[in-house]
């Protein structure tokens, strides 16, 4: 992540706990994964250009489930993640790539 952290310092932008950052290729927004309780992750943007918390762009689900490696499509209106969910006790779990616009709106997932 050596760009990102050039991109993060350049605008003055210290990102703490941010994971699988990606840059967006306007260089204004960071998708990262952020956690929130233990096991459980979702993805996050964090506006480069102003303070604040990330904006989660992900929604928790039932089960223990982890969103990971975010990566912005070419314009910057969609973000692709990894998900994995397990539902509590099991061992067994299910990953899919999904697909989620940068705003939080229309999810998608495709079975992997």
């Amino acid at each position: 992540l050596p760009l990102a952290a050039a991109v993060i310092a350049a605008r003055g932008r210290i990102v703490a706990d941010a994971r699988d950052a990606a840059i967006s290729a306007g260089g204004d927004r960071l998708a990262a994964q952020i956690e929130s309780p233990p096991g459980v992750s979702g993805i996050g943007v964090f506006d480069l250009d102003a303070p604040g918390e990330p904006r989660p762009v992900t929604r928790s689900e039932g089960g223990f489930w982890r969103h990971e490696a975010p990566a912005w499509s070419p314009d910057g209106s969609t973000i692709v993640f990894w998900r994995s969910l397990a539902e509590p006790g099991s061992r067994e779990a299910e990953h899919d790539i999904c697909l989620v616009n940068a705003d939080g709106s229309g999810e998608k997932h495709q079975v992997g």
